[in-house]
């Protein structure tokens, strides 16, 4: 058996859509610290909003009491050590294997960080904003998807 190489010059193998002026333009914007650029909710659009409008809106949405609270502390080694802790349980019950145990525990997880996607088909001119909580490496990120498994089943 023959084994060939191939050797790929990434740099030539892409043909550019943007002109030269346009990807200058387009890296003004990006490289603009007083500007944000965002998906939009719907419809694959792209939105260029002012950093501060971003910020206020946002600190407007976390002020409402209705659906957010501040938080004295951080309380995810607590919720970490109880989780861990109703693990051991279910792997004594023999309700998980070692293996989901492994999988279903989070030595080191990361804090959610919430971001906003604006809703430019409600307005364009003052978009309201759609939250959005990013669990990826969260404490309950494995957990989730197992009891969404099982609950699929």
């Amino acid at each position: 058996m023959h084994h060939i190489k191939l050797h790929v010059n990434l740099k030539n193998s892409f043909k550019r859509n943007l002109t030269r002026v346009q990807r200058e333009a387009l890296s003004a914007l990006r490289n603009d610290p007083t500007l944000t650029i965002q998906r939009a909710d719907k419809g694959g659009g792209i939105v260029v909003m002012n950093i501060n409008t971003y910020v206020e809106k946002i600190k407007g949405m976390l002020h409402d009491e209705t659906f957010y609270k501040e938080l004295v502390f951080n309380p995810t080694e607590s919720y970490k050590k109880l989780i861990d802790q109703v693990l051991q349980i279910e792997l004594y019950r023999k309700w998980i294997n070692e293996q989901e145990l492994k999988y279903l525990k989070n030595e080191y997880p990361r804090i959610p960080v919430l971001y906003t996607l604006p809703k430019i088909h409600k307005s364009l001119e003052d978009p309201p904003m759609r939250p959005v909580v990013s669990g990826n490496g969260s404490l309950t990120e494995t957990l989730s998807k197992f009891l969404d498994s099982l609950i699929q089943q």
